[in-house]
């Protein structure tokens, strides 16, 4: 069941996921010759993700899944990064007249999201003071 995480692990992960999120930006900036401030977008997900994350958290794990393994956790989060990737990348790069250019993006920014979370992972078993049962 997921538990609060300390000061450390949560200020951790959060620069993480802005750096991460923002790392995306910049190359999808590249990528689609737009501007986008990479700092700003970063900054944007990681607080749409937080919202959608604490949502799913709170109204489906706790609910519905409390004694669900780590992994179908990670799974049913699916849809919720999903719907985060379409927000954001809507919010900043406005491509709805692009579905197929906004498909490919949140396809890959959700698969980056999972790789964040993969780093963060090995992050929390190896540094001391950085436990947390998921991210």
């Amino acid at each position: 069941m997921p538990m609060v995480p300390g000061p450390l692990a949560a200020l951790t992960y959060g620069a993480i996921k802005v750096a991460g999120y923002a790392l995306f930006a910049k190359g999808l900036n590249r990528a689609s010759a737009r501007s986008v401030p990479a700092l700003k977008f970063g900054l944007a997900k990681t607080a749409i993700g937080l919202v959608g994350g604490l949502a799913y958290v709170f109204a489906v794990v706790l609910a519905l899944l409390p004694d669900a393994a780590e992994w179908r956790v990670y799974l049913g989060a699916l849809p919720v990064r999903v719907v985060a990737w379409v927000i954001a990348l809507s919010l900043f790069y406005r491509w709805r007249e692009r579905r197929t250019l906004l498909l490919g993006a949140v396809l890959i920014g959700v698969a980056w999201s999972y790789a964040i979370d993969g780093v963060m992972a090995m992050l929390y078993k190896i540094l001391p003071g950085m436990q947390m049962p998921f991210c």
